[in-house]
């Protein structure tokens, strides 16, 4: 039985819970279950990442740097010459253009 997409929102809620109850500090609780359900979406085909090729260079190299790796506007910026706020803009758009790839503009941000 595969979880349906809509599900996996609050499926995730509940792995945070359940992890934050058994005792786990909560940066370790939110990135493991992050990674544990981004492993899943991937695995159950909810994301390609094939879509990332879909995006301009500094696009993808702006996402993989703050979700992959973790880091913040601010070391993204500093990394690629960039102002924070012009991080944050191409940021923005590289999540609008991966949602129009898989047809989900109707989520909210």
């Amino acid at each position: 039985m595969t979880p349906s997409f809509e599900l996996m929102a609050p499926l995730m809620f509940a792995g945070l819970i359940v992890v934050l109850l058994i005792g786990y500090p909560v940066a370790f609780s939110l990135s493991a279950v992050g990674l544990g359900f981004g492993f899943l979406a991937i695995q159950l085909g909810y994301f390609d990442f094939v879509l990332l090729q879909a995006l301009p260079e500094r696009e993808r190299t702006v996402l993989l740097l703050t979700f992959y790796d973790d880091r913040s506007a601010d070391a993204v910026g500093l990394e690629l010459g960039l102002s924070t706020g012009n991080v944050r803009v191409v940021r923005h758009r590289g999540i609008d253009r991966l949602r129009k790839c898989m047809n989900l503009t109707e989520v909210a941000p």
